[in-house]
C-alpha cells in the first residue's frame, strides 16, 4: 500500500533551517526593543525637566523686578549663569536614592548610612533675565541695566521726584532652561519656559 505524502512530517534540517530564520528575524527586531526602552527613558527625563522648569519660574515670578533674583548687573542686557550667580544651577550635583538626602560636594561624597547610593543628579537648572521697554517687546530690543543695585526703586513712590530712581524697563523676560545631565539622550531633553514680569517693586500695593 503506497504512503499519503500529505501526512509526512518537517524533516530535521528543515526545522533548523526555520529556526534560523526565525532568529535572524528576532535579531532584527532587538534593536527596536533597545530603542524603546531608551525613548521611554528619554520621556521621562523630560518630564522631570518640565517639572523642574515650571517649578522655578513659579517661584521667579512671585518675586518684584527689582529682587536680586531678577536683577540684572549694571551695563547688562542680560542676567544668565555667566554673571550673576542667582542664575547659576540650583540644584545639587549629587542624591541618595536611599536616604534622599542631596549633597552640592564637588566629588561623589561617600557618607554613610547608605555610602554605595550616591548618584549625580539628573539635570542642571538655570534662568536668564531679560529687560525690555513696552516699545522694545515686538522687536526683540533688550535694554541696559543702568544700576548697580535695582533695590531704590522700591523706595519710588516716596522719594522725592527730583531723585527718584526711574526703572530703566518696562518689563522683564524671565527663561527657565533645565537640562539633563546623563541619560540615554543628554543634552536632547532641553526644556525652556519663559514669563513676562511687569515692573513691580517690592512696596506693599
Amino acid at each position: 500500500m503506497r504512503a499519503n505524502r500529505s501526512l509526512r512530517g518537517l524533516s530535521l534540517i528543515e526545522v533548523l533551517v526555520a529556526l534560523a530564520i526565525m532568529s535572524l528575524a528576532m535579531l532584527a527586531l532587538i534593536p527596536m526593543f533597545v530603542l524603546g526602552v531608551k525613548v521611554n527613558a528619554s520621556s521621562n527625563q523630560l518630564s522631570v525637566a518640565d517639572s523642574l522648569a515650571r517649578e522655578k519660574l513659579e517661584e521667579l515670578i512671585q518675586f518684584p523686578t527689582t529682587s536680586a533674583r531678577l536683577a540684572i548687573p549694571s551695563g547688562q542686557t542680560v542676567a544668565d549663569k555667566n554673571n550673576s550667580t542667582m542664575c547659576a544651577n540650583d540644584l545639587p550635583r549629587w542624591y541618595n536614592t536611599q536616604s534622599g538626602v542631596t549633597s552640592t560636594a564637588t566629588t561623589m561624597p561617600t557618607t554613610a548610612p547608605y555610602p554605595k547610593s550616591w548618584y549625580p543628579h539628573p539635570c542642571i537648572r538655570t534662568y536668564t533675565i531679560e529687560a525690555f521697554t513696552l516699545a522694545g517687546i515686538a522687536t526683540e530690543t533688550k535694554v541696559s541695566s543702568t544700576m548697580s543695585s535695582e533695590s531704590p526703586l522700591d523706595a519710588l513712590p516716596l522719594a522725592p521726584p527730583a531723585v527718584s530712581p526711574v526703572p530703566y524697563y518696562a518689563i522683564k523676560r524671565v527663561t527657565v532652561t533645565v537640562q539633563p545631565s546623563g541619560g540615554p539622550f543628554p543634552g536632547l531633553r532641553k526644556t525652556t519656559q519663559t514669563a513676562w514680569v511687569k515692573y513691580r517693586n517690592a512696596l506693599p500695593n
